[in-house]
This record gives C-alpha cells, sequence and structure tokens, in this order.
C-alpha cells in the first residue's frame, strides 16, 4: 500500500507539471473557469472518488486549452475592431467626393445649395438655381449662380453683402443636390437620372442597367447642357459624364 502511494504521488507530480508547461507557466494557484474543476487529489482520494490519473492528466490538458483559448481571444477581438474601424473609415473616404471635383463643378439649373452666412442665421437656407441661373437671396435680390463653380459664387455673394449690409461676411455654399442627367438609345432603362459628382459614361449606363444586345459598346453621343451639338466620345472610364448631359448610346449595324 505505501509503495502504491509513493507511485501515485510521483505520476500526479508529472501530471502537475505536464499542466503547468501547458498552461505556458500559469501559476498552480489560478482559478479555473466555471465547469472546468481541475482535481488535485492523493492517490487515496482519487482512489475514494474512483478517479484515474489519466482522468485527472485529462482534466488538466482541457483547463489549460481553456486557459489559452482565453488569453487569445482578447487580442483577436481587438484586431478585428481596428479592421471594422478603419474600414468604415475608408467607405466613408470612398463615398465623399474629392474637394477638387467639388470646386471643379460648375453649377446650373437644377442645383440646390445650402448656402451659411457665419453669424448670420437669418441669411441661412436652402437655395434653388432657377430656369435663368439665378438664385434669390436676401438684402442682394437676383444673383447669377450658373457658369460659376462654388467657389467663384462665394467669392460674388461675399462682394454683394460687404456692400452695406455686413461686415467681413464669411459665406459658406454646399452642393446638396445636383441637376440630372439623360440617357438615352441602347440601354435597358433610359431616362433621367441623378448625377454624381466624378461618373463616368460607363456609370452612365449601369445606373440605366446596362446595354441592349443591339447596342453599340465602343462610343456614345454626349450633348452637353447648353449645347445642340452631339459629339462622339469613346464609351470608356475616362468620358466623364457633367451634368445636365445628354447621353445617347447608338445601335451597332453588325
Amino acid at each position: 500500500m505505501r509503495l502504491w502511494r509513493v507511485l501515485t504521488k510521483a505520476q500526479f507530480g508529472l501530471i502537475v507539471v505536464a499542466g503547468l508547461m501547458a498552461a505556458g507557466g500559469m501559476a498552480l494557484a489560478a482559478v479555473p473557469p466555471p465547469g472546468q474543476a481541475v482535481h488535485f487529489a492523493t492517490g487515496a482520494a482519487m482512489a475514494s472518488s474512483k478517479l484515474s490519473p489519466c482522468a485527472a492528466r485529462s482534466d488538466l490538458n482541457q483547463f489549460a486549452d481553456a486557459s489559452a483559448g482565453t488569453a487569445g481571444a482578447a487580442p483577436v477581438a481587438a484586431t478585428d475592431a481596428v479592421s471594422d474601424a478603419a474600414n468604415a473609415g475608408n467607405k466613408t473616404k470612398a463615398n465623399k467626393a474629392p474637394p477638387d471635383a467639388e470646386a471643379a463643378y460648375v453649377l446650373g439649373t437644377g442645383d440646390k445649395l445650402h448656402i451659411n452666412i457665419f453669424g448670420q442665421h437669418d441669411l441661412d437656407g436652402n437655395y434653388l438655381v432657377d430656369g435663368s441661373g439665378n438664385i434669390q437671396f436676401p438684402l442682394i435680390g437676383q444673383v447669377k449662380a450658373a457658369g460659376k463653380t462654388v467657389p467663384q459664387l462665394q467669392r460674388t455673394l461675399t462682394a454683394a453683402l460687404s456692400k452695406g449690409f455686413l461686415v467681413n461676411p464669411s459665406v459658406s455654399i454646399e452642393v446638396t443636390s445636383n441637376r440630372p442627367f439623360y440617357i438615352l438609345g441602347e440601354v435597358k432603362a433610359p431616362g433621367q437620372y441623378p448625377y454624381v459628382m466624378g461618373m463616368s459614361v460607363i456609370t452612365a449606363v449601369a445606373l440605366a442597367g446596362g446595354y441592349t444586345f443591339r447596342a453599340d459598346e465602343s462610343d456614345v453621343y454626349v450633348r452637353r447642357a447648353g449645347s445642340d451639338k452631339e459629339v462622339e466620345m469613346p464609351a470608356s472610364e475616362k468620358t466623364k459624364v457633367e451634368p445636365g448631359d445628354i447621353i445617347r448610346v447608338p445601335e451597332r449595324f453588325f
């Protein structure tokens, strides 16, 4: 009986050492997670509870695996959170029009603007570029907007308000809604569509449902706003659409 106890204690010592190595040097006094009870028992206790040394080794291994899994979960979760935040930032940047595109955009009939005059809330509001290309602005009256870029209109309003109305006015303008473009011919859903800054004729065709089976996919005919002449252009990403354009997709002949 004494020899059996000596052998059992030696085996248990090996089990404890193996468990510590598997847990990466975890202290023996660490509290196991709920449901992962570890049996540290003498030979007599194992005999009374009918727990074999193999079973004790299995419990220790399960405890070590559970501890290692818990330790590794936090870095993985943190990495996923950083990745999600980066992707959200990239989407936001992708959806916003580049500043150069906004500065180069030429206003025209149908554009909707939000104009803010710093410190003058009575003048803040939404304004529509009417059929004559003007906006109706308080204190000033009609202001020509069509044919100007946003920075040019800002300078026009600033100069007009400085003439006896406000001292050093600060004007900011945002295009809230662009005038549409039109696409006709061999597309599946011809009609009027909202303009998006920087879009190409390929994007316009996609919005219109794509080409029909009769379409000539190599070229398109574009008539710019205010012109009565169609210009043949390649159907590629390099051909940009402007607000008010009328795009015609021709039919192929063979």
